[in-house]
């Protein structure tokens, strides 16, 4: 049986690679487009110190800081997650675009705590927009690739 850890790093291993396509890299530190007063870098990294980075560092950076940040504290609220390899990843995604605190208040946590897994992966399609703002079809398109990743966790169930 794998351990908690192993479960964790499985799971990042497949968010890296959504991460990373959603997020772009960039090497060098710039303006978040989402919040124009705050610094970026890598894949949207926010919580490092704001220098050029070569790719291979981004990528270690983006790794550790899903497994050490990200994956724990989506497992806090939603424990079942580390039995569900890619609803797991697709969370860990979904947290990092959007923060550990808010993912753990989204529909999505919600239904996977109730143990409605097909409804939580689709959950993902409509969790896009905070009140008072727009539509991006970058964020529809992510949510819709999670979703698509998490329910290859319901034993091929497509539709909730």
């Amino acid at each position: 049986m794998a351990s908690r850890g192993q479960k964790i790093a499985a799971a990042c291993a497949l968010a890296c690679g959504l991460t990373a396509g959603f997020e772009g890299l960039r090497t060098r530190p710039y303006v978040d487009p989402g919040n124009h007063r705050t610094l970026t870098v890598c894949f949207g990294d926010t919580e490092v110190e704001m220098r050029s980075y070569t790719p291979e560092e981004c990528q270690m950076l983006l790794e550790t800081r899903q497994q050490r940040d990200y994956a724990p504290g989506v497992l806090k609220c939603v424990p079942a997650l580390a039995d569900k390899r890619e609803a797991f990843a697709a969370s860990v995604d979904a947290s990092y675009n959007a923060g550990v605190s808010a993912f753990c208040r989204s529909p999505m946590a919600q239904r996977f705590n109730r143990s409605d897994w097909v409804g939580g992966c689709n959950a993902f399609r409509t969790w896009h927009t905070m009140p008072g703002t727009s539509v991006h079809n970058g964020l529809v398109r992510r949510r819709n690739a999670e979703a698509v990743l998490c329910l290859k966790s319901t034993n091929g169930n497509r539709e909730g």
